[in-house]
């Protein structure tokens, strides 16, 4: 027995690590139904269907036969279950890979240093917070993280071995798995040809031959043959035909050959690796996620174990571990997307390994530093300290080594509150919420975000809850411009006839669509925002790229104190390449600004960058009039602008607000009663009429039949009996201080006006004449008496005797 424990204690101990880390993923795993890809795995698995590209077949079929097999929990626990299976093989494998290292690397004589370092190595990687993350969810990168651990260990068996060409066929099936799993393990592939490549180079016996890389090839390319499982389960698959318009269903995956291969080659991400990444900024990123994981110590400790094997040349570790590294690192710094920490796993489980070799430099420093110290006790005379192991070179590594578990220890403290998921019912309390409203029957349920609709499609294809409804996100059909983001995605959803929600408030998305909230934080979308035409009609050009064709503003009058809205309709001229906010100001008769706002128009969810030609907008602003703000006129003044740069696109003066603390209703009598009505807006009662000096002056008694939003100008002349004009007043009421567009409906505008006589005016009859009319047009508004009667676009007030 005893015989047996030695020979496999290192499989003993590899087990041990998996097992404790198995216990740990499995206190701390979800148990149920997740967002994002964890929640489309949840039920792609169990289905035998597929998932987004690359297609990830080899986890599904991993997946669907564990959810045949293992019996216990819902499938959304099962493949959650998976991960943690996953990722503590991996542990156990990554303790024997870093023994191998560290064996290889030679730097420590003891074989329970050894295996402590290992097994400290392997502790360090499990309880990373990435790394832990990935063990409690259904997601890919706990098998990658296998895989790759996989491929480590035997290609460090074929170094420890005889290293002949069958050697290396367990090698080279680990990466052709890896490439059927996860096409980031090719970056591995400059590491394995440069180790077996020096490990040839230094070798008396050239043991491998050109005639061997084609038994290579096979085990290596023969995997690829699982992506067959995408074209074969494909018309399985039921959520790759979404029926929005039965005659028209929307499909979600080619079936052509071109199909196929975009989608196991993940072409429509090709898009995200961008060199331009390539920048300090990202590499202090990519250092800070370092740090969460293994703290100072733990990046102190990587960078001694990789300056070690240069120190001591250890070309073969170096090749291997360096080689995968700075590929791996490169291609991280370059792919922008958003779980990019996701894919530093490996990277961090190269560091693992850097990190054993950098204890074992501590623990080899510690134990010279002992032997020294014994030595020199001896020389004095000491014989006693070095009658005790204390002294011994194999004790102070221990030491070094039992002080180094600290760093696991911490780790599992300090990144447990993070990754612990075991009351992780998020996901399913959303939907429940959700699918227990009376929603009508074929709903479109809307989210910007596919990662929150992955958990309704569990519901309705593993427990068949309300199959009928629709679930829609942007690029639902990747790579087709009419799906890019949720405006699109709305609009197609209008057009279907079914009724549509959103599955949450989405702040700003207003400005494109009429919404109402529906209960269980749904939203329906009821039409279009700007389906009507705007009250105050405007063609203001913006910048050359954007019109503002309007405005409103209620209420009509503003009290002092009381909330003003403001609502600006923009119409693009063309695609906006950047996220403007707009602003509204109400300036006094001075131009200085006395209140208003600023924000960005749609938001988060629909900006400006994503605003399309020839749409209509309504972007609605609120703020509040000073209360102590003297009554008048204001004028309203709109933009756009650049935050945080403060560039402004551009902006316009609109139209006036009437700030008012009374509004005169009732018409006074006037000594010249009248009834003549101008349009359909404004009444005039009478006039006033009487001689100061070389001067007439002349009241009018205006009341404004609704609101309207033109201000009009009023013409006063007087004439001979030839028609020729002798004297006028031409100007908005109140000498332009009141304009008809802040009159409110009903109210009763007194507006004088003086005419001025020249001194050498003859003596004689003239008449005196008035009326309305739009400047911007020079068109008059027509007149009518009492009883409907046009009276023309004039109307004679009176004749005047003068002087």
């Amino acid at each position: 027995m005893g015989d047996w424990i030695r020979r496999f204690s290192d499989h003993i101990i590899a087990a041990a690590s998996g097992l404790l880390s198995l216990c740990v993923y499995s206190a701390t795993l979800a148990p149920s139904v997740l967002m994002a890809d964890a929640g489309e795995f949840q039920f792609a698995a169990p289905l035998a269907a597929i998932a987004h590209p690359t297609g990830y077949p080899l986890y599904l079929i991993l997946g669907w036969l564990w959810s045949q097999l293992y019996p216990f929990g819902t499938p959304a626990y099962k493949m959650n279950l998976l991960s943690a299976v996953f990722a503590a093989a991996a542990v156990a494998v990554m303790y024997l890979v870093a023994l191998r290292v560290i064996r290889i690397a030679g730097f420590l004589r003891h074989p329970g240093l050894h295996r402590g370092i290992a097994l400290l190595s392997a502790l360090l990687l499990a309880f990373s917070l990435t790394f832990w993350s990935q063990a409690v969810i259904a997601e890919v990168y706990a098998l990658n993280a296998l895989l790759i651990a996989g491929l480590l260990y035997t290609l460090l068996g074929w170094l420890q071995g005889d290293r002949g060409w069958k050697g290396l066929i367990p090698t080279a099936l680990f990466f052709g798995l890896g490439l059927a799993h996860h096409r980031t393990i090719i970056l591995w592939l400059p590491a394995i040809v440069l180790t077996i490549w020096l490990a040839e180079a230094g070798s008396r016996e050239k043991r491998l031959e050109w005639k061997h890389l084609a038994w290579l090839l096979a085990p290596a390319l023969l995997p690829l043959l699982v992506y067959l499982y995408v074209p074969i389960r494909a018309p399985a698959t039921p959520y790759l035909e979404i029926p929005l318009r039965p005659e028209k269903p929307l499909r979600l995956y080619d079936p052509s050959l071109a199909g196929f291969l975009n989608y196991v080659l993940g072409r429509s991400f090709e898009g995200a690796v961008r060199l331009r990444l390539l920048t300090p900024a990202r590499l202090e990123m990519a250092i800070g996620l370092l740090n969460q994981q293994f703290t100072p110590v733990g990046i102190i400790l990587g960078l001694l174990g990789f300056v070690w094997l240069i120190r001591e040349r250890r070309w073969l570790l170096l090749a291997l571990t360096a080689g995968a590294f700075l590929p791996l690192l490169g291609f991280n710094l370059v792919y922008e997307i958003g779980d990019i920490a996701v894919f530093f796993i490996p990277v961090y489980q190269i560091w693992a390994i850097w990190m054993g070799l950098g204890t074992a430099w501590l623990c080899r420093q510690a134990g010279d530093l002992m032997v020294r110290l014994r030595t020199r006790s001896a020389r004095n005379g000491l014989l006693h300290f070095g009658r005790f192991s204390v002294g011994s070179h194999h004790f102070a590594g221990l030491v070094v080594l039992a002080v180094t578990f600290a760093l696991p220890v911490y780790l599992f403290f300090q990144t447990l509150p993070h990754v612990d998921r075991h009351t992780d019912w998020q996901a399913w309390l959303f939907w429940k919420r959700i699918l227990a409203q009376p929603l009508p029957a074929g709903a479109v349920l809307i989210s910007n975000d596919r990662d929150e609709i992955m958990p309704l499609w569990y519901f309705q294809y593993i427990e068949g809850q309300r199959t009928d409804l629709i679930g829609l996100f942007p690029q639902v059909v990747m790579n087709d411009p009419a799906w890019e983001d949720i405006g699109q995605v709305v609009d197609q959803a209008l057009t279907s006839g079914r009724p549509v929600y959103l599955i949450k408030p989405m702040p700003g998305i207003e400005v494109k669509y009429r919404l109402t909230p529906a209960g269980s934080g749904l939203v329906q979308v009821t039409g279009y925002a700007a389906d009507s035409p705007p009250q105050r009609p405007a063609d203001v050009t913006i910048g050359g790229v954007i019109r503002l064709v309007g405005y409103d503003h209620s209420p009509y009058s503003v009290v002092p104190g009381q909330d003003l809205t403001v609502t600006l309709y923009w119409e693009p001229l063309g695609r906006m390449n950047a996220n403007y906010s707009s602003f509204v100001q109400l300036l006094d008769q001075a131009g200085n600004r006395v209140a208003g706002s600023d924000h960005l128009p749609g938001g988060d969810y629909y900006p400006t960058r994503l605003w399309k030609p020839g749409e209509r907008l309504a972007d609605t602003h609120h703020f509040t009039v000073p209360a102590d703000l003297p009554p008048g006129p204001y004028q309203l003044f709109a933009g756009l602008y650049l935050y945080p740069s403060m560039e402004r696109l551009g902006d316009a003066r609109l139209g006036f607000v009437g700030v008012k603390t009374t509004i005169e209703s009732t018409p006074r009598i006037m000594p010249h009663p009248l009834q003549v009505r101008f349009g359909d807006v404004i009444q005039l009662w009478g006039y006033e009429l009487r001689k100061e000096g070389q001067s007439i002056l002349l009241t009018l008694e205006w009341q404004a039949l609704r609101e309207m939003p033109i201000n009009y100008t009023t013409f006063v002349h007087l004439v001979d009996s030839t028609g020729t004009i002798v004297s006028q007043a031409d100007s908005q009421p109140r000498g332009g201080s009141y304009p008809t567009s802040i009159w409110d409906k009903g109210e009763v505008v007194i507006d004088a006006y003086r005419l001025p006589i020249e001194m050498d005016t003859p003596a004689g009859e003239y008449s005196l004449i008035m009326g309305l009319y739009q400047l911007e047009t020079m068109q008059r508004l027509p007149a009518f008496d009492e009883h409907g009667s046009p009276l023309g676009d004039a109307i004679l007030l009176t004749k005047i005797t003068w002087p």
